[in-house]
């Protein structure tokens, strides 16, 4: 169920508010899976409304909203409408319970986490993550198979996972997985992606710097930096800088850094 966050701000220094906190609670707002629908000078109409500006996000549910709020990513950002602006926030959820499911009332909610990828070397594979992707460590342990749930392997096997945390606390996470006993031979890494095999999509901050640094710690840069654009949901024309490479266990991914973004073509 989507989720709304509605705010209503009474600002007393526009230039520091749209510079400072405006400019960071819009790229944590991206991150974090919200989407701004409204966002501009208001006009009371009726009531003992504060007035100001209103502030209207969306957010796939309320605990996405929630993790917003609360993360202390965000805490450190509020920081800066301290003593330049006076907010009132309001968190509504989507008032259609239900979503057109065949007639089927049972609602569920699924939120694809993470991706966990098989690596040869835990080690290289981890320094990689860190390094190219900025990635950080958020769990590292070592477990025995059961038998049960992952279709790889045997009962008993020891294997060590190390989940490597992007910037959203809740979803674009990897996983690194490598057998330790029995180790588990390996082909050699795949130069083509093939059926079966993820295609993982990263924005990014610098492309080039992603391709050089993918090199250098052992992946393989299909694709060196280009200039490329497409047409986005709304008919914006985003333009990018993406480069593609394998990791050096193979698996590929596609990084896109954005250089602009033109307003869709009026008709």
């Amino acid at each position: 169920m989507a989720a709304y966050l509605v705010i209503t701000a009474q600002i007393h220094d526009r230039d520091r508010f749209i510079g400072g906190y405006a400019a960071a609670a819009a790229k944590l707002t991206a991150q974090f899976g919200g989407e701004y629908l409204v966002r501009a000078p208001g006009l009371v109409l009726e009531g003992a409304h504060p007035g100001g500006s209103l502030v209207v996000s969306k957010w796939p549910d309320k605990a996405a909203a929630l993790a917003f709020w609360n993360s202390p990513e965000y805490q450190e950002v509020k920081k800066l409408r301290g003593g330049i602006a006076d907010c009132q926030v309001l968190l509504v959820e989507d008032p259609q319970a239900q979503s057109d499911s065949g007639g089927d009332s049972t609602q569920t909610r699924n939120i694809v986490k993470r991706t966990t990828l098989i690596v040869r070397d835990m080690e290289a594979s981890k320094r990689w993550y860190e390094q190219v992707l900025g990635m950080k460590v958020w769990m590292d342990t070592d477990f025995v198979l059961s038998g049960q749930g992952l279709a790889a392997g045997q009962a008993g096997d020891r294997t060590r996972l190390v989940i490597m945390r992007a910037e959203h606390p809740k979803i674009g996470m990897i996983g690194l997985l490598q057998w330790l006993e029995p180790p588990w031979p390996a082909p050699p890494p795949a130069t083509e992606v093939a059926y079966g095999a993820p295609i993982f999509v990263v924005e990014t901050d610098d492309a080039a710097l992603v391709a050089k640094r993918a090199a250098k710690l052992g992946g393989r840069v299909f694709s060196a930096p280009r200039e490329w654009s497409t047409r986005g949901t709304k008919g914006e024309l985003r333009h990018f800088i993406g480069t593609s490479v394998f990791d050096p266990d193979g698996h590929f991914l596609e990084c896109n850094q954005v250089i602009r973004i033109d307003p869709p073509e009026e008709t």
